[in-house]
């Protein structure tokens, strides 16, 4: 019951944010707005012109709001025309019109250089009035020989002047009562501003209840598989309806037509926040993601694996608050560009600091992916013999035969010329038999016979390889080389099969008559004879 009703206070302050910090933005732009516009001219660009735009929709001046449309002469519209367009504009866009959040708005003088539009003109919102749907477009004009401004466009006003009914009321302007429609407080009705945490208590309910229907759901259905898999998307049921309640907000003000004012103000605030959710949706399905692999990977006992699942989410993660924190901050019209170049720089600098960190991950990583060992293989490590008992994202750690341990950084075992003798599908029994000189001919040849016939009968050695053949005569012995590949899953079982199978060499010596040789030296004294006299 707690746990629930934290998930509901932060679904309360996540989704009324947007309107307690609009307000705050709202009261801090309006200076900031008219400053704007009693800059020079000459730097106008289309996110000032968008300024403009709205804080002459909040003073509800007529005058005011003519000084963003290009009123030069235009075949086919007259100045009455004109004038009906402007006093109706404000109407428009609360009842079926866009204006693009001000952080999407290029802030460069001469544009955006959107694809499918004409050089000069800008892109900034949208009227759908029925079927039809009028483009609002910002034109680059000369209205003196070195000043240019952005305007609304004639092509814009043309387009509206074609419009049937111009004077056509929002939902909300017409269902309001009379008293809340007249009463005006920051550039919009006082309905219009009573609306807007309707609007968020109604899509937080309707998300709340989307949240628990899907939880239900998730559960019967996990009940009934028996498939613990299905649990990720428990993570991802709070983030998809926290997505959904922010849409159902945004479509809903559109619906109502609320006060372009307003809607421009919480744009921003919208669009971050739908990022914020966005973040956390990825968020929770990295770790739902990577939790499933390193449960997998734990399980092969492929440790190496796990530590390259946690080194790639942190890095995504890195990436993902990096990405989210561009996007909230261009949402809100702040130019990133300045922080990315220093952020580059700084780069460079802790990349050339690190340099052997990173060439060691890069090994790491290569160890995981190319795999020329794991965790309890028994290598050969240039000269070093051991067995690897951890590999980590910087060194990789080595038990020696004389239970000594040895650090291997990754960057530099990466290029290392390694031995896997576990790999190995069968062990090699190589061996010279030195039988004495005493032993004859046809002794030689009923030992060899019975060799051969031992190692055929027996299941553990490979005969596409097997080789008994008498080699030549030694210095102090007659020499029998046996060559055979002998089964067996690891070393140890090697050394054990091979220790029955060298016992059962010296018993068919035995039985054949012979023995086996050992090094022996054979001297020979004379004495020299006095010679005859003469």
């Amino acid at each position: 019951m707690l746990a629930k009703l934290l998930r509901l206070i932060v679904f309360v302050l996540l989704v009324f944010s947007p309107f307690t910090q609009s307000l705050v933005v709202y009261a801090q732009s309006l200076p900031k707005i008219e400053q704007e516009v009693t800059e020079a001219i000459e730097e106008s660009t289309p996110r000032k012109a968008v300024s403009r735009l709205i804080a002459a929709l909040a003073s509800d001046s007529n005058d005011r709001l003519s000084e963003s449309f290009d009123l030069s002469r235009t075949r086919g519209i007259s100045s009455a025309q004109t004038k009906r367009v402007i006093s109706h504009f404000p109407n428009l866009l609360n009842s079926s019109g866009t204006i693009y959040p001000i952080g999407l708005v290029s802030d460069s003088p001469t544009g955006s250089d959107e694809v499918g539009l004409s050089p000069n003109f800008e892109k900034i919102g949208v009227i759908q009035i029925g079927s039809n749907e009028v483009p609002i477009h910002l034109e680059r004009v000369l209205i003196s020989p070195d000043t240019y401004d952005w305007l609304i466009s004639k092509q814009t006003i043309l387009e509206l002047v074609s419009v049937v009914d111009l004077s056509k009321q929002s939902l909300i302007d017409k269902y309001s009562l009379q008293i809340l429609k007249d009463k005006v407080w920051r550039g919009a009705p006082v309905a219009h501003w009573i609306s807007i945490p309707i609007l968020m208590i109604s899509s937080t309910i309707i998300a709340w209840i989307l949240y628990l229907l899907m939880r239900r759901s998730i559960a019967i259905a996990a009940l009934k598989s028996k498939n613990q898999r299905i649990e990720v998307l428990y993570a991802l049921i709070f983030p998809f309806c926290l997505v959904i309640g922010v849409l159902l907000f945004w479509w809903a003000e559109r619906l109502l037509g609320i006060s372009i004012v307003i809607r421009q103000e919480v744009g921003s605030i919208t669009v971050s926040f739908l990022w914020i959710a966005l973040f956390i949706t990825f968020w929770s399905l990295m770790n739902s993601i990577s939790a499933q692999g390193e449960k997998i990977l734990r399980e092969k006992k492929r440790l190496g694996g796990v530590s390259l699942v946690i080194f790639f989410r942190a890095i995504a993660k890195v990436t993902l608050i990096i990405v989210t924190a561009i996007l909230v901050l261009n949402s809100y019209g702040i130019d990133v560009t300045t922080g990315l170049a220093a952020l580059g720089i700084g780069g460079i600098a802790i990349a050339l600091g690190a340099q052997k960190a990173i060439e060691n991950i890069v090994g790491s990583i290569i160890i995981v992916i190319d795999q020329p060992f794991r965790v309890g293989d028994f290598c050969q490590i240039g000269d070093l013999l051991g067995t690897v008992e951890h590999i980590g994202l910087r060194s990789t750690r080595i038990r020696t035969r004389t239970d000594t341990v040895v650090t291997f950084p990754n960057g530099e075992l990466s290029s290392e010329r390694i031995e896997n003798f576990t790999l190995r599908r069968r062990f090699l029994l190589k061996t010279i038999l030195n039988l004495r000189y005493e032993t004859r001919t046809d002794n030689l040849e009923q030992i060899l016979d019975s060799l051969r016939l031992n190692l055929i009968e027996n299941p553990v050695v490979a005969k596409d390889s097997l080789r008994v053949r008498f080699i030549g005569f030694g210095a102090s012995s007659k020499d029998v080389e046996i060559f055979a590949y002998i089964s067996a899953k690891d070393y140890d079982q090697f050394l054990e099969r091979q220790e029955s199978i060298l016992l059962s060499f010296d018993e068919i010596v035995e039985k054949g008559g012979s023995g086996f040789a050992f090094p022996s030296q054979t001297v020979y004294l004379s004495r020299d004879t006095e010679p005859e006299p003469c």
